[in-house]
């Protein structure tokens, strides 16, 4: 059954696009130039980045340059291996995997058009002026293609041992085999023959496999092809067969650690990601609960882990370290702050580099957007064309207010907090930011708030807006400190109680200084 349930997984997971990034070498490596139009978004900010790493997920930005006024971009940017890169711009954003010292030529297309209005972008496929058919961007969605249709048609065939009694089940899997041509399908055939026979899983995928590399021949010659091929039909035999040992030996005994490449960095976590959890919840115990919440020492933790015959590799052992780190910090399986620390102590005490680098961007990744954190500055445009700069605004407590103008919800929380406003305005000082993709309907909707004293100003301005607060939806909302610091992981939005936020900021004003409330944005 657990066997099933990750294929399960699989049939769902792999129609997600492949993220990747991680930048190790400080070196500049080779250029990437990349140009294009994007008629629907010309004046707007494009934002090429990727993610720091597989494990901290955080993001690095590569580069940003304004469409012109006709809706062509140019950009460039150093890489040092092939990366996934993401382009964001207005509502929509796009994947493309880049090469150093190549060049690119792509058109952004418009999503299609939707009656529901959504905040987060919408994914949308690159056109290519210049389509070089040996590019690895045109390998990818065909291999994906084959390998989501393998994994829909088929995950059912992994469940035999606990479904194979059933006669529907017979029946659909003759089916399956057929359509997908491993297995012609024959008119009056006996079907619970096929179906008895024990001819599933580990060998179904291992047909499967003989088809991808004959079929993809010509891409083997391409070594990011050829590797991302190899380690995502491996995610398939850990599903189907189960044998870890014969597994480890294929894919990582005395082979370089690809950490730079998704399917590699996929399969790797797949494999390894609860070796540490499994340590914890067992015999080892003890020795990883004292090196975690006792020394927090991230070294300490990993020798708990040696005597295991999958991480004897050093390097291979701190890399499930981390993930199992990263695994107790999300379920609070341990002290958190313990965590924390641990991850702090690898650097200097675990090889090589490259695991503390990782410690720290993890580690990273847990503060980011939570109490105490101190977002980016921003300088925003208002309607009278003022800018307003959050650096202005410390020695105040701020409540930033994210809406957008067709949003109905943030309609009726925007009453809500204009409610509250004329009690609290002198200990808390309230900024509406609005996240519209066009700077005409922020200002357009304004007519609607021509009674609020506090300032309205235009969010998309700052293309990376979204990634300082971690807009994920609107209404959202972020109640900073004097020193502009998060106040609380999660901030009550207007209609959820923002009104005892207030008082409570009110009450601790008049305790530091009973004769004058805090400065506000006029002053």
């Amino acid at each position: 059954m657990e066997m099933f349930q990750l294929l399960c997984r699989l049939r769902w997971k792999s129609i997600l696009s492949i993220t990747a990034g991680l930048l190790m070498s400080a070196s500049m490596g080779a250029q990437v130039k990349l140009k294009g139009f994007t008629r629907a978004h010309a004046g707007k900010t494009l934002v090429v980045s990727m993610e720091e790493d597989y494990i901290s997920r955080l993001p690095h930005l590569l580069a940003t340059t304004v469409v012109n006024g006709e809706g062509y971009f140019q950009v460039e940017f150093d890489l040092t291996e092939v990366r996934e890169v993401t382009l964001s711009i207005g509502s929509v954003k796009a994947q493309l995997f880049v090469t150093p010292d190549k060049s690119y030529d792509v058109v952004i297309p418009e999503p299609q058009s939707d009656t529901q209005r959504r905040f987060d972008r919408v994914d949308v496929g690159l056109i290519f002026a210049n389509p070089d058919m040996e590019d690895i961007n045109f390998f990818i969605p065909k291999f994906d293609a084959d390998y989501n249709t393998f994994v829909n048609e088929h995950y059912l065939d992994f469940a035999q041992q606990e479904f194979a009694g059933s006669e529907a089940y017979k029946i659909s899997r003759d089916e399956h085999l057929g359509r997908s041509g491993l297995r012609p399908h024959q008119e009056g055939a006996d079907t619970s023959a096929a179906a008895t026979e024990n001819v599933v899983g580990a060998a179904l995928v291992q047909e499967y496999k003989a088809t991808m590399f004959e079929r993809y021949a010509a891409w083997q010659r391409n070594d990011f092809a050829y590797q991302y091929m190899r380690y995502r039909i491996a995610e398939l035999e850990l599903a189907a067969s189960g044998f870890r040992a014969e597994l480890y030996k294929e894919y990582f005994f005395s082979q370089p650690m690809l950490l730079n490449h998704p399917a590699y960095m996929r399969f790797f976590t797949s494999f390894f990601e609860n070796e540490f959890t499994d340590a914890l919840e067992g015999r080892k115990r003890d020795c990883v609960i004292q090196a975690i919440n006792g020394w927090r020492d991230f070294a300490a933790a990993g020798r708990c882990l040696s005597d295991n015959p999958l991480l004897t590799v050093e390097h291979v052992r701190n890399m499930a370290v981390l993930l199992g780190l990263k695994k107790a910090w999300h379920e609070e399986l341990l002290l958190r702050g313990a965590v924390s620390e641990a991850l702090g102590s690898a650097a200097g005490s675990v090889k090589p580099e490259y695991i503390a680098t990782l410690a720290a961007n993890l580690r990273e990744s847990f503060v980011r957007h939570r109490l105490g954190y101190a977002p980016e500055p921003f300088a925003l445009p208002s309607a009278r064309h003022d800018t307003l700069n959050s650096e202005s605004l410390r020695g105040q407590y701020v409540y930033l207010y994210f809406y957008t103008s067709w949003s109905i919800t943030c309609r009726k929380e925007l009453m809500v907090l204009s409610k509250v406003h004329e009690k609290y305005k002198s200990a808390v000082t309230l900024v509406c930011i609005n996240m519209d993709d066009e700077y005409a309907s922020f200002a357009n909707d304004l007519s609607n708030y021509r009674d609020c004293e506090w300032p309205f100003v235009y969010g998309a301005a700052d293309p990376l807006l979204r990634e300082k607060y971690n807009i994920r939806s609107v209404p959202h909302a972020c109640l900073l400190d004097t020193e502009g610091r998060l106040m609380y992981d999660y901030t009550r939005r207007p209609s959820e109680g923002a009104e005892g936020l207030f008082e409570e900021l009110a009450v601790r004003l008049r305790k530091q200084n009973p004769q004058q409330g805090q400065r506000t944005w006029k002053d």
